[in-house]
């Protein structure tokens, strides 16, 4: 049986505090609905974990991951 990215909650995933709290803050559930968003903006450090979790689970994120500028406010 295939992965369905749609039935692998957020809140199952293995990530730091800092990355938990961003998927959060992004009012979305599953791992489908992350990979559906068309950009996600975060640390440097939090990007490159969601690059490894990623990885981990075999699935490719076709949008743009950015890393948040640290001088606004």
């Amino acid at each position: 049986m295939a992965f369905d990215p749609n039935e692998l909650m957020l809140d199952e995933l293995e990530v730091s505090v800092r990355t938990s709290n961003l998927l959060r803050g992004l009012r979305i559930r599953t791992l489908g609905e992350l990979l559906e968003l068309p950009s996600i903006t975060a640390t440097r450090a939090v990007i490159g974990e969601l690059r490894e979790v990623f990885a981990e689970l075999g699935v490719t994120y076709p949008g743009e991951l950015r890393v948040k500028d640290k001088t606004r406010c």
